[in-house]
């Protein structure tokens, strides 16, 4: 949701595909496979209150400040 700069979507793209291979190393997927049982959730916000909002309203508890 929103209107994300051009290089956004590219940079959480980037960031995306470099998490899923480490997802598939942690998860030990068989080389070749694609899936796996279990879902991926990817939330993109503009500022650090907004991560702060949403671990308090979606997951009841309080996100490290990084």
């Amino acid at each position: 949701m929103g209107s994300p700069s051009a290089p956004t979507p590219v940079e959480i793209g980037t960031t995306a595909e470099d998490s899923w291979k480490r997802v598939h190393t942690f998860f030990r997927v068989p080389k070749g496979a694609v899936t796996f049982k279990g879902r991926v959730t990817i939330f993109v916000l503009e500022k650090r209150y907004d991560c702060g909002e949403l671990g308090e309203m979606l997951e009841q508890r309080d996100l490290p400040f990084q």
